[in-house]
């Protein structure tokens, strides 16, 4: 099963970047990029979605590919993605929905 993290991996070593050189880019710990990557879930972190946005344009991806491997990954033949393509490209379109369970009614 590919993860958020198994793609972060794959991007950067598509984009021929190590662990450390991505930190670096990013101006984080090569300790962070780590927990990205780990393969136990259970340890595993991901980054935030600002983070994330950065991580995205460094390995030349969209954000919505690595949340759920769906839209692409770039490359010579694809070089500027379509963030929204139509339904009938095969694409999934993806409701998000903010619930506050606070409020007693």
């Amino acid at each position: 099963m590919h993860t958020i993290h198994s793609r972060i991996r794959q991007a950067r070593t598509n984009k021929g970047l190590t662990q450390a050189e991505l930190a670096e880019k990013l101006n984080i710990s090569i300790t962070a990029i780590q927990l990205w990557e780990n393969k136990d879930e259970a340890k595993a972190t991901a980054p935030k979605r600002k983070r994330l946005e950065e991580v995205a344009k460094i390995l030349g991806v969209t954000v919505t590919w690595l949340y759920t491997g769906e839209n692409f990954i770039q490359t010579d033949e694809n070089p500027k993605p379509t963030e929204n393509p139509s339904p009938s490209e095969g694409y999934k379109k993806v409701m998000i929905y903010t619930i506050d369970l606070s409020k007693k009614s």
